[in-house]
């Protein structure tokens, strides 16, 4: 990005601070929250017919890990299937959720390497791992 660029990026977003405060004072002089919810409808529909549709960004499938030997602790096991359930999971997720699944892929993909080296795993890492699929899940619905 040249400077050029990056100004008019930072001018734009001074300028969209100062447009959102204004229509918050707006919107704050409205007396019932009926008549709040049809004033920022109005808003999101203005700006979705002025904005363009943002492009998809791409994701790249996960290599699969053939190389492990699954651990013998069934909490392991358990937190290996609710990994690739939830790697799984991440493939289906629509693009709008693309900054989420690479997130989250990156966290969980670290958790079962640290998993399969380790032939342990934390009640941490189990905890994180049952969170990110039922964050997952929320997703999809």
């Amino acid at each position: 990005m040249t400077d050029e660029e990056l100004a008019i990026v930072v001018r734009a977003r001074n300028d969209a601070v100062v447009y959102v405060s204004c229509l918050r004072e707006s919107a704050d002089q409205l007396a019932s929250d009926r008549a709040r919810v049809a004033f920022w409808e109005v808003v999101r529909d203005a700006a979705a017919a002025l904005l363009p549709e943002p492009e998809p960004r791409p994701r790249a499938a996960a290599p699969k890990r053939t190389d492990v030997t699954p651990p013998a602790d069934p909490e392991c096991d358990r937190a290996r299937e609710i990994g690739e359930e939830l790697l799984e999971l991440l493939d289906d997720l629509p693009d709008a959720a693309a900054d989420f699944v690479d997130s989250v892929r990156e966290c969980a993909e670290g958790i079962l390497e640290t998993i399969a080296d380790t032939g342990d795993v934390s009640e941490r890492q189990f905890a994180a791992l049952q969170n990110m699929l039922d964050g997952a899940k929320r997703w999809m619905r």
